[in-house]
């Protein structure tokens, strides 16, 4: 997904303007940046998963030839189980979990979408 489509996504679902979604994307990337910078984790929303820092490097290769390596931090996304587990079942099945949470403005968007879909096929 390109930036574009997702400030529109975004600004559908929060029912706000294009411009309010762009600053709160805008605010959201430098908030995780600056936290990365600091932390080894960012939690997002407990379905979706966290941002985690790792260190690779600073061991020498061979014992045999000691080289002075640096150390670099790497950002890493590690998914949750519910989002591991969403990208295999069935769209029904997902359309039932919303439903369980209360997210019923996204389970109507998602079953227009299907309809529109069923629609032009």
């Amino acid at each position: 997904m390109e930036w574009s489509e997702l400030v529109a996504r975004t600004a559908e679902a929060a029912g706000c303007t294009l411009d309010e979604a762009t600053r709160l994307l805008m605010a959201f990337s430098t908030v995780l940046t600056q936290s990365l910078e600091q932390e080894d984790k960012v939690a997002l929303h407990p379905g979706v998963g966290a941002f985690v820092v790792k260190e690779t490097g600073g061991e020498p290769l061979s014992q045999h030839r000691p080289q002075i390596t640096k150390r670099q931090r790497t950002v890493m996304f590690k998914a949750s189980n519910d989002l591991k587990k969403r990208m295999r079942q069935s769209d029904e099945e997902y359309l039932a979990m919303l439903e369980k949470l209360g997210a019923w403005k996204q389970v109507e968007q998602l079953r227009r979408a299907e309809s529109k879909k069923e629609c032009t096929a």
